[in-house]
């Protein structure tokens, strides 16, 4: 494991997960399926099971750009600002980018960087409200 980079779910426990999933091949089927036809992936195929892991960063973020927000592009369009993501061995920036909302009024809550203590940092999503 790299020095810069921690999982909060070990190796084995992923692979754990992933080999049962494959018992149910129905839903790995439907996994490749859309994997080899480049169909997106709007419904989680029986059988499968979703993980979510927390990946720690050592290193810091550095400070949120400032960024020049272009004119809305329509009424039910909501500004998603941009952050810092972690590529392997440096930081990258993701700029900002207009979204259609998934109803009126919606709002966009950013996503943020947490530091938890020794272990590092890690990414709190943002999500709508």
């Amino acid at each position: 494991m790299r020095s810069d980079v921690a999982i909060g779910v070990s190796k084995t426990a992923l692979l754990q997960r992933f080999a049962s999933s494959l018992r149910h091949g129905a839903g790995a089927v439907a996994v490749l399926a859309l994997l080899a036809t480049g169909a997106p992936a709007l419904a989680q195929p029986s059988g499968v099971q979703l993980i979510q892991a927390d990946v720690f960063v050592r290193l810091g973020p550095p400070p949120l750009r400032r960024e020049v927000i272009p004119p809305r592009p329509g009424a039910r369009y909501v500004w998603q600002p941009g952050h810092w993501w972690w590529r392997g061995s440096r930081w990258v920036w993701g700029g900002g980018r207009w979204v259609i909302g998934p109803r009126v009024g919606a709002a966009w809550v950013p996503g943020h960087w947490i530091h938890r203590g020794a272990r590092g940092w890690v990414w709190l999503g943002g999500h709508w409200r």
